[in-house]
Order: C-alpha cells, then sequence, then structure tokens
C-alpha cells in the first residue's frame, strides 16, 4: 500500500498543497493503542481522519468557506434532492 509522501515532499504532485495540520489538546492526533496517525505523513490513512483532512482544507485559501458553505450541507442536499425525486416519482405514469 502506497503511503502519501509529506506535506514537503508533496510539492511535484500537487499544484496547491495543503497546509499542514496543527495538532494540540483541543485537536488530537488520531490515536489506536499505541499507535498515531500524522495526517502530514499518513493523509489520511483511515476513516477516522477525516477531520484531518477537512482541518487541513479549512486552512487552505478558500477552504473554510468551502466546507461551511457546501461540504455541511451536502447530507441535506441529498436529502432534499430524495425527498423531491420521490414526490415527482409519484406523478409518473407506470
Amino acid at each position: 500500500m502506497r503511503k502519501f509522501p509529506p506535506i514537503a515532499t508533496c510539492q511535484p504532485f500537487c499544484a496547491h498543497p495543503l497546509p499542514p495540520v496543527q495538532y494540540s489538546a483541543t485537536f488530537p492526533m488520531s490515536t489506536l493503542g499505541n499507535r498515531s496517525w500524522d495526517y502530514n505523513i499518513d493523509g489520511v490513512a483511515h476513516f477516522g481522519m477525516l477531520a484531518d483532512y477537512l482541518q487541513a482544507m479549512r486552512g487552505a485559501p478558500g477552504g473554510a468557506s468551502m466546507i461551511d458553505n457546501n461540504l455541511m450541507y451536502g447530507a441535506d442536499y441529498f436529502y432534499e434532492t430524495w425527498r423531491i425525486s420521490e414526490v415527482q416519482s409519484a406523478k409518473v405514469g407506470n
């Protein structure tokens, strides 16, 4: 399995690399037992690191707006689209 390169070495492959995630007491590194994952080195190594990715995205130019105004409404948009399609499907003759 290929490991993601650290952000610093990502330059040849990434047009706009994300800023490094800053871990703290309020945003700790992902751990399980004695294993820790650092987004800056491991990338999104498992689903639980989605928060690390979003944290990195927030630091990118326009990233906070993209997350707050688009991504966080994705489930609601999906639900509304599904609801509307259910209403419309009832109007279609079989």
